[in-house]
């Protein structure tokens, strides 16, 4: 037989609130606070305003190197946001010889998540929740370096791409 225990109400309070003062918090780990953002990229992509250009419309290579933009109308405002985008070298060409960024994209989603796993790979773990809260912190400095290396980096490459192609 089961042995009864009478307590009063406030006792029973104190005693629930004893409990959920001796909890520990678990605190969301998150890299959203430092995450790369379309607004990162937009920034890098406003100081190559010829890039830019081409980001935002079709464009093809003549005979040699040339890149320049072609058509443009309403058909191509699909292209809403494209200053956000990452410059490829790699476009699809249709059957006109037109290249095209709006099928081959390389999201900041992607970019976050493979700066997020290597981040994660230097601190020996494959989940954010592998991580002490102080490997956490680690994690989130590492994690806004790499990201301004990638941006950084993104910027030369764009310069770079001025001086080969002087048009740009």
């Amino acid at each position: 037989m089961e042995e009864v225990i009478t307590i009063s109400k406030r006792e029973l309070q104190e005693m629930i609130a004893e409990a959920v003062a001796n909890k520990i918090v678990k605190v969301r780990k998150d890299f959203g606070q430092v995450a790369i953002t379309d607004e990162d990229i937009r920034i890098v992509n406003n100081n190559h305003p010829k890039v830019l250009d081409l980001l935002q419309n079709p464009y093809k290579r003549e005979i040699g190197s040339a890149i320049y933009p072609t058509i443009t109308g309403i058909r191509w405002d699909s292209n809403i946001g494209s200053d956000s985008k990452i410059f490829l070298t790699n476009r699809l060409m249709d059957k006109r010889g037109i290249y095209y960024h709006s099928k081959q994209n390389l999201y900041t989603s992607l970019i976050h998540e493979q700066l997020k796993s290597l981040v994660l790979s230097l601190h020996g773990a494959t989940v954010i929740k592998d991580l002490t809260d102080d490997e956490f912190q680690n994690a989130l400095e590492t994690y806004k370096e790499f990201k301004n290396f990638f941006l950084d980096r993104y910027n030369v490459r764009l310069t770079k791409l001025k001086q080969e192609f002087p048009e740009l």
